[in-house]
C-alpha cells in the first residue's frame, strides 16, 4: 500500500487574471477551490496513472470540511483525522507573467490529535510506501520524527518531500527518496550553491548522510538525480505553463509509478519529468498515455560519477 502524508493540507484557491493592480479594486477571470497539500497532490498525480493511495493528515473547520467533500471525488482513499482548528487556505494567484502564493496560518494540533493521527497508520507493513510530504503545523514535536521513530521497526520504502532542514533528523533512517528544490537543498547544507559541482557534492552529502536517493528539483531547470552509483541530469520540457505549483509533488508520483513497474532509474526519472510537465502544462489532469508520449521528449544526460 502506499500512504500520502500531508500534515498541513490547504484549500488552494488558485485565480486567474491578467494583473494586479495594487491598493485597486481588481476583478478576476478564473477561479478554482482545489483541496491542495504536497501528499495529496502526490496521490492525485498516482490515481492519473491507476494507482491507488491512501492519503492522510489533519483536517479541521469549515475548510476541513469543505476539503473532505471535495476528496470523496477523487480516486484515492483519504483518512483525514478531525482537528479543532481551521484548516488553512493558500492563495494562488496566476498572472499573465508570473505567479504569486501567499500561504495561510498553519493550524493548531493538539497531542491528543497526533496520537488519533498515529493510529492510522498502524496498519503499515513491512513494504509499504510511505511518503511524507510538505511542512509540518503548529505541533509539540517534531512530528515527523515521531512518524518514522514509531515505524522504525518497519522495513518501509520512505520517501521524503520536507523543509530543508528537517533533513538533518530524518536522513539517518535511510529513505529511499527524498526530493529537496534548490532552497532546501541550501537550507540543508547551510553553504553557498551555485554550480553544478555545488549542487552534486550537496546531493552526495545527503546520500552519505542516509538517503539512497535524491532528486533535486529546479523547475524551469530541470532536475538532477544523485545516489550511490550515479548522477542524472534531466533536462526541462519547453511548453506553456498553466500553472506553476505541484510539478514536484508529481514528479514523486511518476518516480513512483516507476519504481511499481520495475523501471530502471532513467526511466522512472523520465516518467517523474513527464508527469512534473503535464502539471502545469494541463488544467485538467493527465493519464498515462499522455505521459509515455511526453516521456519521448524527456532528454537525461549521464554526468561521470567521480
Amino acid at each position: 500500500m502506499i500512504y500520502t502524508i500531508t500534515l498541513n493540507p490547504a484549500i488552494d484557491y488558485e485565480i486567474d487574471l491578467n494583473e494586479i493592480n495594487l491598493g485597486l479594486s481588481n476583478n478576476i477571470d478564473q477561479q478554482r477551490f482545489i483541496p491542495g497539500g504536497k501528499g495529496i497532490n502526490v496521490s492525485r498525480g498516482l490515481s492519473y496513472l491507476g494507482i491507488n493511495s491512501k492519503a492522510i493528515g489533519f483536517l479541521g473547520g469549515f475548510t476541513g470540511d469543505f476539503m473532505r467533500d471535495k476528496l470523496k471525488m477523487d480516486n484515492f482513499i483519504s483518512e483525514f483525522v478531525a482537528i479543532q482548528d481551521i484548516t488553512r487556505i493558500n492563495l494562488k494567484i496566476h498572472e499573465e507573467h508570473q505567479h504569486t502564493e501567499i500561504s495561510g496560518k498553519s493550524p493548531r494540533i493538539s497531542s491528543a490529535e497526533i496520537e488519533e493521527f498515529m493510529k492510522t497508520l498502524d496498519n503499515l507493513k513491512d513494504d509499504d510506501i510511505l511518503i511524507i510530504s510538505g511542512s509540518q503545523p503548529r505541533v509539540p514535536m517534531n512530528i515527523y520524527q515521531a512518524i518514522l521513530e514509531r515505524y522504525a521497526h518497519l522495513n518501509l520504502q520512505i520517501i521524503l518531500d520536507v523543509p530543508g532542514s528537517a533533513y538533518r533528523e530524518l536522513l539517518s533512517y535511510r529513505p529511499m527518496l527524498i526530493k529537496p528544490n534548490m532552497d532546501e537543498l541550501k537550507d540543508f547544507s547551510q553553504k553557498k550553491i551555485i554550480s553544478e559541482d555545488d549542487i552534486i557534492q550537496a546531493c552526495k552529502t545527503m546520500i552519505e548522510k542516509g538517503s539512497r536517493g535524491v532528486i533535486l528539483s529546479m523547475g524551469e531547470n530541470g532536475a538532477f538525480y544523485v545516489d550511490h552509483g550515479c548522477i542524472y541530469y534531466a533536462k526541462p520540457i519547453k511548453g506553456n505553463p498553466r500553472r506553476l505549483f505541484g510539478a514536484g509533488d508529481h514528479l514523486i508520483a511518476g518516480f513512483v509509478f516507476g519504481h511499481l513497474k520495475g523501471l530502471n532509474t532513467k526511466d522512472k526519472l523520465r516518467y517523474g519529468i513527464a508527469c512534473a510537465s503535464l502539471q502545469i502544462f494541463e488544467q485538467n489532469g493527465y493519464n498515462q498515455t499522455k505521459v509515455e508520449e511526453l516521456m519521448k521528449l524527456v532528454e537525461i544526460e549521464e554526468i561521470t560519477y567521480d
